[in-house]
C-alpha cells in the first residue's frame, strides 16, 4: 500500500474493501437464502421474507462508492494530461517502481498517444466493478437496461485501446480481471463482447489461467444471451473468493 492508500495487490485504493467487505455480506445471505429449501425459488427482493437488502444500505454503498470515484492518484480520467505536474515529461516520481504504471502508448488509427494510469484505471474499474455486482446481482438489474449498459461502456473504455495495438504485454492490465469477470456476462453487443474476448486472451497469454475459463463461460453465456443472464453459481464463487 502506498502513501495514497493505493493497495498494489488489489488493484485499487484500499477503501474501496470496506465496500466490497459489506456487498460479500449480502451475497452470501443471498446465497444461504438459494440453498434454503423452503426460499430456493424465492426471490431475496420478495416482501414475503425477512430484508436483505434495504434502501439505506444501498444508498449508503452507492455514496461510498461516489465519493471513491472522485480520489484519484494523479488523474481519474486515467490518461494524464501533458499539463499535469506528474506527466512523465515533467517528472519520474511516479516510475520509480519495478512496473509501468505510468505508460504512453501509440494509437495509430488516430494517430496520437496518450499516456496512462494504471493506478487510476484500475481503482476505477473497480468501483464500476462494485456498481455492476449492486445493480445486477442485488438489485436484480435486467443486463439490456441502459443503466447497465452505461457502466458497461463506462469500464470496457479503458482497455478499447487494445482495438488499435497488437501484441500489447503490460501486465498492470491483469489488474483488471476481475472487473471484466462481472463485466464479460452484461456485454450484450458483438463490439463490446469482442473486446472483452481479446482482453481476456491477452490475460491468458500473460499467465493468467483463470482468464480462459472465465472466458469459456462467457461464450456460453453470449450464445445463449437471456437463457444464461446470470451469473451462475461457480461465478459467484469467484466473486466470493476475491
Amino acid at each position: 500500500i502506498d502513501m495514497h492508500g493505493f493497495n498494489y495487490i488489489s488493484g485499487h485504493i484500499i477503501d474501496l474493501d470496506l465496500v466490497f467487505k459489506e456487498i460479500i455480506k449480502m451475497l452470501n445471505k443471498m446465497r444461504k437464502l438459494k440453498l434454503n429449501q423452503e426460499t430456493k425459488t424465492t426471490s431475496h427482493l420478495s416482501s414475503s421474507i425477512p430484508p436483505i437488502v434495504s434502501y439505506d444500505k444501498i444508498e449508503t454503498l452507492m455514496v461510498q462508492l461516489h465519493s471513491l470515484q472522485q480520489k484519484e492518484i494523479i488523474d481519474k480520467s486515467g490518461i494524464i494530461p501533458s499539463t499535469n505536474p506528474n506527466h512523465p515529461s515533467q517528472t519520474s516520481f511516479f516510475q520509480q517502481n519495478n512496473f509501468d504504471s505510468i505508460e504512453t502508448i501509440k494509437l495509430p488509427m488516430q494517430n496520437k498517444t496518450q499516456t496512462l494510469s494504471w493506478y487510476d484505471i484500475s481503482h476505477q474499474a473497480h468501483i464500476i466493478a462494485a456498481k455492476l455486482i449492486i445493480m445486477t446481482k442485488i438489485l436484480e438489474f435486467h443486463k439490456s437496461t441502459s443503466i447497465i449498459q452505461d457502466l458497461v461502456r463506462k469500464a470496457l473504455n479503458f482497455i478499447r485501446f487494445l482495438n488499435e495495438i497488437d501484441h500489447y504485454n503490460n501486465k498492470c492490465i491483469t489488474h483488471l480481471h476481475f472487473v471484466m469477470v462481472i463485466v464479460g456476462p452484461n456485454c450484450i453487443t458483438i463490439q463490446d463482447q469482442s473486446l472483452v474476448r481479446k482482453f481476456l486472451e491477452l490475460c491468458r497469454s500473460m499467465g493468467l489461467e483463470s482468464a480462459a475459463h472465465n472466458l469459456k463461460k462467457f461464450e456460453k453465456i453470449w450464445l445463449n444471451g437471456d437463457e444464461h443472464n446470470d451469473i451462475d453459481e461457480g461465478e459467484e464463487e469467484d466473486i466470493l473468493t476475491w
